[in-house]
């Protein structure tokens, strides 16, 4: 089994929020994702969903994050 380095849910959301606002220069309001909807997946990453399950994104353990 390969081991990965631990990111926890809050350095995911922290991730998530600061890529679209750094990188992708989005101004508002920002979908948060729902801690208890999220998923952290078996290579370490987080699978970060709205409390209705819409998918957002996720973020590796690395910090790299992909979109929808």
């Amino acid at each position: 089994m390969k081991k990965y380095k631990l990111i926890t849910y809050a350095m995911a959301e922290y991730a998530y929020a600061s890529h679209l606002r750094d990188n992708l220069k989005h101004e508002g309001e920002i979908i948060y994702p729902h801690e208890a909807s999220s998923k952290l997946l078996q290579d370490g990453s987080w699978l970060l969903l709205t409390i209705t399950g819409e998918r957002l994104g996720t973020v590796s353990p690395n910090g790299t994050v992909r979109l929808k």
